[in-house]
Formats: structure tokens, C-alpha cells, sequence
């Protein structure tokens, strides 16, 4: 099904997703295929090693490695089917699920959201509030109410003994189900996504593009006696990761983290974290981790995987290579096309809301004007207001050698204040600056842009005449001033 939370962005898969990381569950091995003959070089020893011995042994492999290519191939085909098999057979159980309501939200995630909105939110004071689990920038907050979690098993289990058909979350979990296929991403995950988790990963990662994120997949895994029992070590294809226990009795099961996946696990000391029904882990997605096997009983865990284009659009996450666009549908894996021309923007300044103040008698408009017009939005950390060109120009001239001046471009998107979509960034060099000073410019260099030599970037090199035409349209645009109270 298309996604409609987020219509104004088109989103891609990456082409590794049909040959890499395929899960071999017999031998607990992710391998990549793009042919029998590449397979065999580099994985026959290997698997020999892990136990595949025989000629037989590796057919068996190579045969479930082709069908698993051959189902990635044509998942937006089957997904679609699915989706609209289950939309014209299937009733659920409790209808009320699939809209998210503020009254099935635990009080303490919306006391930590109202914390991120307020004008002394900073990542220390948001980590104080928020239980550390001992695992590295791994945390622990309620997410829903209890009821409602029972509620979304029931629905869940509803869904999951019906006819309706039924897609695999990924190549790990046998078991569980896709939530966009059951209708779940326009209501319920894009709202809980754009409203009370970015508000935390802005603060918690905005390294790693929790400022930023624009898209995500949810699916719930489910493990039970014969059945899935535990997952194997592994990082997710996401920036940011909400792992939620949602029921139901079980005993064991932890979730365990090592080290960021560029880390072996022979050289890491993992970290064992209980799942508390109701409450949710928050991480990076490329913080490696698995599962332990359950004892007893049924465990359901909500996944949403949170992706930022902006950072994913610089390297694939899965083939640590730049991304080879594939059409998709809905969210995809989160990639998109970066635009080739300037339409229709916005610039920004961030400035702090003190050094405007003390500015204001030079302004041809009041600092408090500004911060009167701007709008303080759910989930930010800043006021924005739009004022013209010259005034902004103004205001970087006079700040030139107080600030280091982040000017971003929203690249044609209509809700242009919102941070980090359609975003690309300009940096302005000039061969005079020294390279100690190559990546802090003065915002007065503007004047001197037609008249200096100066290498112009904007997503990679444009010819001067493309330069040109970005310097114009900068020019006959709006800026938009961010003030942040804190820097």
C-alpha cells in the first residue's frame, strides 16, 4: 500500500536489497548473491566450515538463496496484493487500533515530548529523565498504556488467524506481521513517528539523523515455543530503532546489545536488557544486537524503524556503498533523489535568540517582532520566522564574526520550516581562507560571490553557470531565521 503520511517526498529502494544481506538461518549467516559462480567462491569454504559439507548440502543452500532473491524481486508486486486482499476481506477485531490516540500513550512519553518542546531542552537534561539500560545511548521510556497494548495483541492475533495473507517482517523473523499491509502507517505509526519520537531522537541522535527523520518501516515480531525463539545478532536497516514489548506472559527473551556494527562481536562485551511489557527501547539502528531464546510463553514486539534520506542518501546502510535508486512503493527503504535544481525555497540561519536580542538595534525589524511572529512547533527546539532577503543579509553581516552561520536550502517542499526534509546544504569557499578556516565562512562573503574566485558546492560540483542561477535564487528568496534559545 503507498503511504499516504508523507506524500510530498517519493521514496527508493536501493538495488543491494535483491543480493545482499540474505539471512541463511541453518548456519546464522548473512551472505550476499549475485551469482551461482560469486556465490560459490566466496561462501563455499565457509559454509564448509559452518557445516555444509556435502554437494547436497550446498544445492539446498543455493536453492533457498535463489527463492529469497527471487521474493525480494518482486516485493512491491506481492505486497500490493496482499494489501488489498486483506482490505477487502478482512475485519478487525478492534477497528479503534489503527488511529493513534493521545489516550493510549503513556503520561510519561508525553511528559518527555513536552521536555523536548520546551526552550532549556538539551540532550543531558532529556537523558536524565530517561532509564539507562547500560548499554551505550541505549534507552529505556514508557510508550503505551498497558490496556492498550492488550487491545493491539488481541487485534494482532485477530489478524493473525484469519485467511487474510500474510507477509514476512524480513529475512530474520518468520514470524510476525507487516503493520503498513494491516493499514496501520497513515494513522497510527506516521503520527506516533513525526509527533513523539522525533522530538526525542532530535535530541538523543541527531548524529545519525534522528533530527531528520522523514520515513520508516514498522512490523511486529512474534516469538513463541515452536516458533521463532530468539534473533540472531544483527543491525538494523534504519538510523534510529523503537523496540516496544507489547505482551504478552513470557519468560527470558532479553535483548541483548553489543557495539556499533563496524565492531566485531569477538572484541565487544554485550549488555543484557529485560523487555517490560508496555515500555519501549530506543536506539541507533546500527547498534548490533539480538535476541535470547524465550522459555515459555508468547513475546510480541512492535519494530519501527525510523530512516532519515538526508543520511542514508549519502551511503547505503546494508552495502556500505553510495545507493543505486530502485522505484518502491510507500516509504521503501527510505531513500530519495536528490533534487538537481533550487525550486521554490527556503534558506536558514540559526542564530541564538540572545545574540539576536543583542543585535536588535541594528535590525531594521525587532528581535522581538520576530520571536513574537514565530510559531513554537510540537517537537522543536527552536522559533522560525520568514523575513526578506535584504534583512537576513543584514543580520549576516552584523554576525559574521560572532557566528558560524548553517545555511540550508528547502528544496522546493512546501512545509519548508520543517527541519531536515527536502534539505541540502551550501557551502560557500573561498581559496583565500586558510584550510584551519576552510568550513567556518562568513555570511558577508555573499557580497564578494560574482566578484571573487570561489568554489561553489552544492550536493557536489555545478558549473558556474548553475552556480550563478543558485546565487539569484538565493537572492530573490526568503530566508528563514531560526532562533534557538540555547547553542
Amino acid at each position: 500500500m503507498t503511504n499516504e503520511g508523507d506524500k510530498k517526498s517519493r521514496f527508493y529502494t536501493c538495488s543491494c536489497f535483491t543480493t545482499d544481506n540474505i539471512f541463511l538461518d541453518d548456519y546464522k549467516l548473512h551472505v550476499r548473491f549475485v551469482s551461482e559462480h560469486q556465490f560459490r567462491l566466496e561462501y563455499k569454504p565457509l559454509l564448509t566450515r559452518l557445516g555444509c559439507v556435502t554437494e547436497l548440502q550446498f544445492l539446498d543452500v543455493l536453492t533457498k538463496v535463489s527463492q529469497e532473491v527471487d521474493r525480494r524481486r518482486h516485493t512491491c508486486e506481492t505486497s500490493a496484493e496482499r494489501t488489498a486482499a486483506i482490505k477487502n476481506t478482512y475485519q478487525p477485531l478492534h477497528p479503534h487500533v489503527y488511529h493513534l490516540q493521545e489516550s493510549y500513550l503513556a503520561p510519561k512519553l508525553k511528559q518527555l515530548v513536552a521536555y523536548c518542546s520546551s526552550s532549556d531542552a538539551c540532550e543531558e537534561g532529556l537523558t536524565e529523565l530517561l532509564e539507562d539500560v547500560g548499554a551505550s545511548r541505549v534507552y529505556r521510556l514508557p510508550v503505551f498504556e498497558k490496556s492498550f497494548c492488550e487491545q493491539l495483541v488481541e487485534e494482532l492475533e485477530h489478524f493473525e488467524q484469519s485467511s487474510a495473507p500474510k507477509g514476512r517482517p524480513n529475512t530474520m523473523n518468520h514470524y510476525g506481521i507487516l503493520l503498513n499491509e494491516l493499514g496501520f502507517d497513515e494513522d497510527f505509526i506516521t503520527p506516533l513517528r513525526e509527533h513523539y519520537l522525533q522530538p526525542l531522537a532530535s535530541l538523543l541522535y541527531p548524529d545519525c539523523g534522528g533530527c531528520c527523520l522523514d520515513s520508516h518501516k514498522a512490523f511486529v515480531v512474534k516469538y513463541a515455543m515452536n516458533e521463532d525463539l530468539d534473533l540472531s545478532y544483527h543491525y538494523d536497516n534504519a538510523e534510529v530503532t523503537l523496540n516496544v514489548s507489547l505482551g504478552k506472559e513470557f519468560k527470558d527473551g532479553n535483548i541483548f546489545f553489543g557495539d556499533m556494527r563496524q565492531v566485531s562481536i569477538s572484541e565487544t562485551e554485550c549488555t543484557e536488557v529485560e523487555h517490560r511489557v508496555s515500555e519501549g527501547l530506543l536506539h541507533r539502528g546500527q547498534h548490533m544486537h539480538g535476541a535470547l531464546p524465550i522459555s515459555c510463553g508468547q513475546r510480541w514486539n512492535l519494530i519501527v524503524w525510523m530512516r532519515a534520506s538526508q543520511e542514508r542518501n549519502k551511503l547505503c546502510p546494508m552495502c556500505n556503498r553510495k545507493p543505486s535508486l530502485m522505484e518502491a512503493d510507500g516509504f521503501a527503504d527510505g531513500f530519495t533523489k536528490q533534487s538537481e535544481s533550487l525550486q521554490n525555497g527556503f534558506c536558514e540561519l540559526t542564530l541564538s535568540a540572545d545574540l539576536l536580542k543583542s543585535l536588535s538595534p541594528t535590525l531594521p525589524v525587532t528581535s522581538d517582532a520576530l520571536l513574537q511572529s514565530a510559531a513554537l512547533r510540537p517537537g522543536r527546539r527552536c522559533l522560525a520566522a520568514d523575513i526578506p532577503t535584504p534583512v537576513a543579509v543584514h543580520v549576516g553581516v552584523v554576525v559574521r564574526l560572532h557566528l558560524n552561520l548553517d545555511l540550508r536550502h528547502r528544496a522546493g517542499h512546501p512545509s519548508a520550516h520543517r527541519h531536515g526534509r527536502g534539505q541540502q546544504r551550501f557551502e560557500f569557499l573561498t581559496s583565500s581562507l586558510s584550510s584551519a578556516f576552510g568550513f567556518f565562512f562568513s555570511f558577508s562573503f555573499f557580497f564578494f560571490f560574482l566578484s571573487s574566485s570561489f568554489f561553489f558546492s552544492f550536493s557536489g560540483n555545478r558549473s558556474s553557470s548553475q552556480a550563478k542561477s543558485c546565487w539569484e535564487n538565493i537572492m530573490s528568496s526568503t530566508f528563514r531565521i531560526t532562533i534557538k534559545p540555547r547553542i
